[in-house]
């Protein structure tokens, strides 16, 4: 009896030391308000929001993550099936974040900024990412674990109706 729970101590310890997570995605935060010290999202920005949501939905997501700021909370609500999924974390040390991500199980999303998301991808990839115009929404970084390494795609949100219209509406 004691051999079978050393055992399954044994497997539980290694287990948990070889946790990982089999998807992570990393976006910023959606189209802010244009000023204040910390912006809501602007109707454009929820329905980006919204469509990221529709893109990820195939997953079961096991937690979302993003920094202390109302732009990127909004975001990642739009996420997750509930609040006890939505973890708060310091931009400050992404080296120490990208440790604690990579610790975790299932299918993670973190919601950043422009100078955050793009250092995030290139610290848990090892791959040069270029920065983020101040001005791009709509950019998401996959990774994916391939053995030892991780594999990183970029995708594109497309613009929904409620970008264009006010798009169309700056213009003129």
């Amino acid at each position: 009896m004691r051999i079978k729970r050393l055992l399954l101590i044994v497997c539980l310890s290694s287990q948990c030391a070889l946790a990982t997570p089999e998807h992570i995605y990393l976006s910023r935060h959606m189209e802010k308000q244009p000023t204040g010290q910390d912006p809501q999202l602007t109707r454009c920005g929820q329905a980006q929001a919204a469509a990221l949501a529709k893109l990820l939905q195939q997953y079961r997501l096991t937690g979302v993550y993003h920094t202390p700021y109302q732009r990127t909370r909004q975001t990642a609500q739009a996420l997750a099936v509930s609040e006890d999924m939505l973890h708060s974390y310091n931009p400050a040390d992404l080296s120490a974040f990208s440790q604690k991500l990579l610790q975790q199980q299932g299918t993670l999303v973190v919601i950043g900024h422009s100078n955050t998301t793009p250092a995030l991808a290139s610290l848990i990839s090892k791959q040069q990412v270029a920065a983020l115009d101040e001005q791009h929404y709509g950019r998401v970084y996959h990774l994916s674990r391939h053995n030892d390494s991780w594999q990183l795609k970029t995708l594109e949100l497309p613009t929904p109706d409620e970008c264009a219209l006010t798009n169309a509406a700056q213009q003129h």
